[in-house]
């Protein structure tokens, strides 16, 4: 009994820190592909997807720069349209 508590543990060490992690994303003002990614816990891939299809709110600087994304409105997003 006692080596399941251990894996309990592990597992709610393992949640806790990926909490964490995805709550300190919205201390940064402006969030990369992989931001998003963490963020909807999905691949970087299916967020290049969203923004091929014009899905999901981001910006872009120049013919070929990156991908930018404002945080409030990757939420403001997900309550409207919802994330799939």
């Amino acid at each position: 009994m006692s080596g399941n508590n251990k894996v309990n543990e592990v597992d709610l060490r393992l949640y806790s820190d990926d909490v964490t992690t995805r709550s300190k994303l919205f201390l940064i003002h402006i969030w990369q592909i992989k931001d998003v990614a963490l963020f909807l816990d999905c691949s970087i891939g299916h967020i290049y997807n969203l923004c091929s299809q014009k899905m999901i709110p981001f910006y872009k600087k120049g013919k070929r720069g990156r991908l930018y994304f404002i945080p409030s409105e990757i939420l403001d997003w997900i309550k409207d349209r919802g994330f799939r």
